[in-house]
C-alpha cells in the first residue's frame, strides 16, 4: 500500500493510510505498506550543483523508494 500525499506529506503511521481498516474488514487480507522520501528529499535535483553529476537519480528518489518497496 502506497500512501497518498502528493509526494509532500503523509506516511504509513497516519491512521488514514495505515491499512488497519482494510485488515479489520477482511480476514484474508495482509496489508504491506511503505514509506518513501517526501518533499525536497524525494525530488531534489542535484544536477546543477558542483559534484551533482555523481547523483543522476537524485530527482527521482521518492519513485525509486516506491520501486524498491514493490520489488520487496
Amino acid at each position: 500500500y502506497m500512501h497518498g500525499g502528493g509526494f509532500a506529506w503523509g506516511g504509513t503511521a497516519d491512521p488514514l493510510y495505515n491499512g488497519e481498516t482494510i485488515v479489520e474488514q477482511h480476514d484474508d487480507v495482509i496489508v504491506v505498506s511503505m514509506n518513501y522520501r517526501l518533499g525536497m528529499f524525494g525530488q531534489i535535483d542535484l544536477s546543477s550543483v558542483p559534484g551533482g553529476e555523481e547523483f543522476p537519480d537524485s530527482k527521482n528518489l521518492a519513485m525509486l523508494d516506491l520501486m524498491q518497496g514493490l520489488t520487496w
